[in-house]
């Protein structure tokens, strides 16, 4: 009797080993998904903030080129006034 309760106790505990085995392995899944997530999310912010320096830097060429621009609109009006001077 006391052998079939020792058997009976044994089972039951290589039972749960089995199932706390189980348990470990996904966790470890879980483990490995969240730590890719969390590098491809790292890979985006870099991404993201690559983006918003290029944008930066193409504001300012825009404002280098208004300005050029503007520069040259003075220019050709100066230059026509001048040009205005010298007719007959």
């Amino acid at each position: 009797m006391a052998v079939r309760r020792t058997s009976g106790r044994l089972r039951v505990l290589v039972e749960a080993n089995a199932s706390v085995g189980g348990v470990n392995r996904g966790l470890e899944n879980i483990s490995v998904s969240i730590n890719k997530r969390r590098d491809a999310s790292r890979e985006i912010s870099r991404n993201v903030d690559r983006i918003a320096n290029m944008v930066g830097s193409s504001n300012e060429v825009v404002k280098r080129t208004i300005d050029a621009v503007k520069s040259m609109e003075e220019l050709a009006e100066n230059l026509n006034r001048t040009i205005g001077r010298f007719k007959v």
